[in-house]
């Protein structure tokens, strides 16, 4: 089953691992927590000046498209997924990127 956006996504940057966003997605209701490495965001989609959770933010969409699908694919993903590299190189996450600007 697809996650969705947790009404309550908690974008944050943990105290304990600063090279990482940490955010909330839900599958059923309950709650599934997902790691993206500052350094994946950034080889993907480039740097800015903007913060961190501002670079974020602006990518939500298909960064939670992405890790939907990784979610799917995985068996038995439990409460805990994380990004890499790969995640983003999905025939969808690919689509996703080349047509969102042109709506």
């Amino acid at each position: 089953m697809p996650l969705k956006r947790h009404l309550d996504g908690n974008s944050h940057i943990p105290p304990d691992d600063i090279t990482t966003i940490r955010f909330t997605m839900a599958s059923d209701g309950r709650p599934v927590t997902v790691n993206l490495p500052l350094s994946v965001m950034h080889a993907e989609f480039g740097s800015s000046r903007l913060d961190p959770l501002a670079d974020f933010e602006t990518l939500r969409d298909v960064i939670e498209a992405t890790a939907s699908q990784v979610y799917d694919a995985t068996n038995n993903a439990g409460d805990h997924i994380f990004l890499a590299d790969a995640s983003f190189k999905t025939e969808a996450s690919r689509t996703y990127l080349q047509t969102k600007d042109k709506v």
